[in-house]
């Protein structure tokens, strides 16, 4: 195959950071009429320790920037000793994806998602494993001993090391010679070949039994769609692209090409008047011990004084978040009295709860957690037996364990009085914790100058061993996820540059039904009912969040005919791995990457560098390109206006210290990147709360 034409332009880098205001103390720039930006910029151990994200769960949801789109620390470095530099290459290697090891495990993603140095990275990987991933790093060249570079010297294709070569057929492969009483073309270069695909990746095939010719394929089993009499390739309204595609106009996601994927314009900022009302200002951000005020910026999210502007109950005025612990203090005393008879003569004395003392029992989790967790068994930070060592003094100062006990019995995220039961119009089977969801996305969405215009979606997984409600699909059996077998399931909508959600769902069966598939049916009601709203200033905010439709990224249980479709016609971003069995219906699967093949053998490796197959049509005003390539091996995207050109390119990794430094590449593609640039929002959200170690039982 003819390499591609190297770009001229500079290689890949990251999204360039958005630069701080110096002329605002606090470091939070924006208000309700203008149209800024927001940054965090303290001292360099801050920014340091953002980067680190330890702990930092409130402080990615008060502006932190996230690993898409970073904000580097420009403090000079000192000098590293050889073990402490390669420490901290796997640290950036980790952070560049932070979620990957939590992320589901799909059909088609892990053909996407795996790497050479992701399987050289593990410590347990089995000897099998070890002969694959000793395949995958073949093609390495070392870079400690480059010789000078000259002026003619170019890159194979952009993004590619310098004197990097793909892999190609074996030293003295010959072509096979061809089964002509098979009916297989005698003369190679007379076969129909638009991607130039050359004799070893692009070899005949020939039908089970008979033995009979059918056509040239590559490893995947992909066959040109055949020309018609204009010279397209059209089947089923789709016009195929073999040598890269690419729009004349900037339609889709304006801005963004490979070299940066996330332009700036498409970013969010949060509402830096409302912030300031609110109390946000420099010592906030930073204490003498140069660590945030984490309370306040917990009570940004889960407010503890009451909020009721129709009563006039605003500590702070025209406060624009919904409150929380006055709430769940007031149903939790409801349900206590009204429900349970505590207090009614019988029994023990109950005294009712305040929204200061559950706040002090939530505390007791966030304790917990910060002391390593224990399992559940938290009842061991109570307990001052001598030696001891789980004993806890500031939770034990917090709490009596009798009242602690008394509070998990009673506690209420819901007014079981006037909640809606089974059976009536508007019954939501996940109302018990419901309220805490709801809470948490409306007041970021309320302290939101605007979103972010690239959003992503993924189902986050909480365990469960109760009984859920029959035929509601409410607590189901968990498959894949590790630690969980039995649960319950929110798919949550994110910003993919910070940890902001947006929107959420309760994965039951009680939904109302516009598609029969599950994933393509929480993604239209999520467009619906909460994504749509916020693209116009008729919502509960009045104001418009999205100053244009937003584009989402999704995985492939989510992907199908009817979503794509739906979204073309809705006119927002969509794009998704697409499973084998939800190809394009009326195309046959010969004419995708679709059959499966191992990372250790030689032809399907080298066939990774071959142009992708890109199909594009237009949906109404929308955008559709589907792009079937093969990584490890069958990889298939679709985008709705989500891409102005596919083609191919690469990325370089390095691994290892001076002469032990290696280079190397791996292929690359326009909707490849954004995807993977894309899909790890919830994923790294879960991470997060994962480290945070809270839990009870």
């Amino acid at each position: 195959m003819a390499p591609p034409v190297p770009d001229s332009s500079p290689s890949n880098a990251r999204t360039p950071s958005r630069s701080s205001a110096e002329d605002v103390p606090g470091e939070v720039r924006g208000n309700s009429q203008g149209s800024a930006i927001s940054t965090l910029s303290g001292s360099a151990s801050v920014v340091r320790r953002v980067e680190q994200r330890n702990e930092l769960t409130l402080l990615q949801l008060s502006n932190v920037e996230s690993p898409v789109v970073g904000t580097p620390d420009t403090t000079p470095a000192l000098p590293l000793g050889p073990l402490a530099e390669e420490d901290a290459l796997d640290s950036r290697y980790y952070n560049e994806n932070a979620g990957a090891s939590d992320s589901e495990e799909e059909i088609d993603d892990d053909d996407i998602r795996i790497h050479g140095t992701e399987l050289m990275n593990d410590q347990h990987i089995a000897k099998e494993d070890n002969r694959v991933a000793q395949a995958l790093l073949e093609d390495f060249i070392l870079a400690a001993k480059e010789e000078e570079e000259t002026e003619e010297e170019q890159p194979w294709c952009f993004g590619a090391p310098l004197g990097w070569k793909p892999p190609s057929a074996p030293e003295g492969w010959q072509i096979p010679a061809p089964k002509i009483n098979k009916g297989e073309p005698e003369n190679f270069n007379a076969i129909d070949n638009p991607g130039g695909w050359c004799s070893y990746t692009y070899q005949a095939k020939f039908k089970k039994g008979t033995g009979e010719y059918l056509y040239h394929s590559l490893p995947t089993g992909a066959t040109p769609v055949p020309a018609n009499e204009e010279g397209k390739r059209v089947h089923a309204g789709w016009e195929f692209h073999y040598s890269g595609w690419s729009k004349a106009a900037d339609h889709c996601r304006h801005g963004a090409s490979k070299q940066k994927m996330f332009p700036l314009e498409r970013g969010g900022s949060l509402d830096g008047g409302a912030l300031r009302k609110l109390g946000l200002n420099k010592d906030r951000m930073q204490e003498a011990d140069g660590a945030p005020d984490a309370l306040f910026f917990f009570q940004l999210l889960l407010p503890i004084h009451l909020i009721d502007q129709q009563r006039g109950h605003e500590p702070v005025k025209d406060d624009p978040r919904q409150q929380y612990y006055a709430s769940v203090s007031k149903w939790t005393n409801l349900y206590a009295v009204g429900e349970l008879d505590l207090g009614a003569g019988y029994g023990h004395h109950y005294k009712n709860t305040n929204a200061a003392e559950l706040l002090r029992w939530d505390g007791v989790l966030v304790m917990d957690g910060v002391r390593g967790g224990s399992d559940g068994a938290i009842l061991r930070r109570f307990d001052k037996r001598e030696n001891n060592t789980a004993f806890d003094k500031y939770i034990d100062k917090s709490f009596t364990k009798t009242r602690w006990l008394e509070l998990k019995r009673v506690t209420k995220l819901c007014n079981n009085l006037t909640a809606k039961k089974r059976g009536q119009d508007g019954y939501n089977p996940a109302y018990k914790y419901d309220y805490i969801f709801n809470t948490i996305i409306h007041n970021v969405n309320a302290l939101t100058l605007r979103a972010c215009l690239d959003l992503c979606g993924d189902e986050t997984t909480f365990g469960h061993q109760g009984f859920g409600e029959p035929d509601s699909g409410l607590l189901s059996k968990i498959l894949g996820k590790p630690g969980i077998t039995k649960g319950m399931q929110t798919v949550v909508v994110c910003d993919v540059d910070r940890i902001r959600p947006r929107a959420f769902l309760h994965r039951h069966k009680k939904h109302r039904k516009i598609f029969n598939q599950q994933g393509p049916n929480e993604v239209a009601l999520l467009w619906e009912e909460q994504l749509q709203p916020l693209t116009t200033f008729q919502n509960k905010y009045a104001k418009q969040l999205f100053s244009i439709k937003p584009h989402l990224t999704w995985d492939n249980f989510f992907s199908g005919d009817v979503i794509t479709e739906y979204a073309a016609e809705q006119g927002f971003g969509f794009t998704t791995t697409v499973r084998r069995d939800r190809l394009p219906s009326g195309v046959p699967g010969k004419y995708w990457h679709k059959e499966k093949t191992t990372p250790v053998a030689h032809r399907p490796k080298a066939a990774r560098f071959n142009f992708p197959i890109v199909a594009t049509k237009q949906i109404n005003e929308s955008h559709v390109v589907f792009t079937s390539f093969q990584s490890t091996s069958s990889c298939n995207i679709v985008s709705v206006n989500g891409l102005n050109a596919c083609t191919l390119y690469a990325h370089s990794k390095e691994r290892g210290l001076k002469n032990s430094k290696r280079r190397w590449a791996i292929e690359m593609n326009e909707a490849r990147e954004l995807y993977l640039n894309s899909y790890g929002g919830v994923d790294r959200l879960d991470h997060l709360m994962q480290n945070c170690k809270m839990s009870y039982r």
